[in-house]
Order: structure tokens, then sequence, then C-alpha cells
């Protein structure tokens, strides 16, 4: 990833990201928190808090997530 995207995905992910359209879309792909995080090489822990909202992801990580749930990172942040 470039530094031109990275910079865009995280001036999108703090401009709208929401935790609750990562859980949907995680439900939608099918996968649990434990997989997801399997997937991506992180702890378990990390992805709850990503859901939970306590932490947002940085822009490696939905990067990541984006190909984990085949979405587009406009989906995470706007639910289209």
């Amino acid at each position: 990833m470039t530094n031109v995207q990275k910079r865009r995905l995280d001036r999108a992910r703090d401009a709208r990201y929401s935790h609750d359209r990562l859980r949907e879309a995680r439900l939608a792909a099918g996968y649990t928190q434990a997989e997801v995080a399997e997937l991506c090489g992180c702890e378990l822990d990390l992805v709850r808090r990503w859901e939970r909202g306590s932490l947002s992801p940085k822009a490696e990580w939905l990067l990541k997530l984006m190909v984990i749930y085949d979405i587009d990172v406009s989906c995470l942040l706007t639910g289209l």
C-alpha cells in the first residue's frame, strides 16, 4: 500500500469509521472474531476492541479486513 493510500484510509477512518459496520461486515462474511484475529495475525482482544468501538483499526488493519471480508473501504465507512 502506498503512503497516499495509507493517508486516505487514515483520514477516512478518523472521519467516519463505525465499529458497528465492522461487526456487520464480519457477520455478513460469516466469520467469528477469533477467526478474524487468526486471519489478520492479531490478538482476539484487538478485534473485540475494534468492534466495541474502544479502538479504531489503523489503515494496515483496515486493508487486511477489507480483503478478508471482500469489501471496499466505502462499505465500512458508509455502509453501502
